[in-house]
């Protein structure tokens, strides 16, 4: 990221938008200037000089298009993360620069990581000793989720059939029940819902009562926990819980390991694939190809031109 740069912009959405705002969620206390989010064809408005960093695997997402064809010009600088695609010829006759994505992941989810790694680095390299540390942990930690009584089994199985509803404090754990939510949905093609506090206390807790009889045989409520979770948060969420606990099936915890927010929130997110891994194996489906997201894309795709 350029010194002088007035603002920060990420632009992405699906797998690795997740990512971007992974990202900006560790950024956030670091950056002496704003960080943006471009998502959706919303026009956003940006400082001119912003410095612009855009994430699409296949090089082909129309979001992503439509957003730097308005941002690249007035960009004091343009980078595209991606494994392959038309967008790395757009950005670069821009006058920007592209980094490659591992090619040989099989879908964008699992390039999460990858791209959260490279923008952290890219924008704050006094975090490179965290990720290093981060790295070196998760490696450690793989092997202990992956075993059969570890916590990520153990919630798998009393996750059984029902539908996750999975909730987090903050920046930090509104990332990480997001990304829970949707690998569930991917890995294990089944119904999987997120909610973040503060607003869950302002709206979501006064969705069940009148329907616990029917919640409580479909519904799991999953609580991601962190260090960072501010107090009044977690007195917020213990009134909640108060209210709503009954009309939830079970109530489950996922907690990080012990270390800086770089390394909680990949280790939820890691914990969190294996979760879904899990209960995919459970269900008898297979993880790996997602059908009716590639169906979506194909129609897109018809209508859209990239380059255009």
């Amino acid at each position: 990221m350029p010194a002088r740069a007035p603002a920060l912009c990420l632009v992405g959405s699906g797998a690795l938008g997740l990512a971007l705002d992974a990202a900006q969620c560790l950024l956030a206390p670091l950056l002496e200037v704003p960080i943006l989010r471009a998502a959706s064809f919303d026009r956003c408005v940006v400082p001119e000089g912003t410095a612009v960093v855009a994430a699409a695997f296949d090089g082909a997402v129309p979001e992503v298009a439509h957003q730097l064809s308005m941002l690249a010009r007035g960009a004091s600088s343009l980078v595209l993360l991606s494994a392959r695609g038309p967008l790395r010829d757009s950005v670069q006759s821009e006058g920007g620069s592209t980094i490659d994505l591992d090619p040989r992941w099989p879908d964008p989810r699992s390039a999460f990581t990858e791209v959260v790694a490279a923008v952290l680095l890219g924008a704050a390299p006094s975090l490179s000793t965290s990720l290093a540390e981060a790295a070196a942990a998760l490696t450690l930690r793989a092997g202990e989720l992956e075993d059969a009584q570890a916590p990520t089994a153990q919630l798998a199985r009393a996750l059984d059939r029902s539908f996750p509803v999975v909730t987090g404090l903050g920046g930090l754990g509104s990332v990480a029940a997001r990304r829970l939510k949707s690998q569930v949905n991917e890995h294990a093609k089944s119904p999987a819902f997120w909610a973040a506090y503060p607003q869950i206390a302002y709206d979501e807790v006064a969705g069940y009562g009148q329907n616990g009889d029917v919640t409580r045989q479909v519904l799991a409520l999953v609580e991601v926990r962190h260090d960072q979770e501010h107090p009044i948060d977690r007195c917020r969420r213990d009134a909640v819980v108060a209210q709503l606990e009954e009309t939830f099936r079970v109530r489950l915890e996922l907690t990080a390991a012990p270390g800086d927010p770089v390394l909680q929130l990949l280790d939820l997110c890691l914990a969190g694939d294996l979760v879904a891994l899990r209960l995919a194996e459970r269900y008898g489906i297979d993880p790996g190809p997602v059908p009716a997201i590639s169906e979506v894309k194909a129609q897109v795709a018809a209508l859209f031109d990239p380059t255009a």
